[in-house]
């Protein structure tokens, strides 16, 4: 695990993704549009759960990504894969 959540995933994201070896690698966040049912079922990871979101739409982490050359993809084209082999 890179780093224990709650944690701004913005700070996770500039210490980790510079770092990362090739290959693939699972990095995960819980974004969450702010709103009362939000603020109903999470009463204590509601802020990381915003800035989660902020942070995966906004211009500065898609910056980081490009700059490093990283791929984003979804986990479903590892669980086929994974299907495929047999695993």
């Amino acid at each position: 695990m890179v780093y224990p959540w709650p944690r701004p995933t913005r700070d996770a994201f500039f210490e980790t993704l510079p770092g990362l070896p090739a290959g693939v690698s699972e990095i995960f966040a819980h974004p969450v549009l702010d709103s009362e049912e939000l603020r109903r079922y999470d009463l204590n990871n509601t802020a990381i759960r915003i800035h989660d979101t902020a942070c995966l739409i906004g211009p500065v982490v898609r910056e980081l990504i490009e700059q490093h050359s990283f791929s984003p993809i979804s986990y479903r084209p590892l669980r086929e894969l994974r299907r495929q082999r047999g695993g």
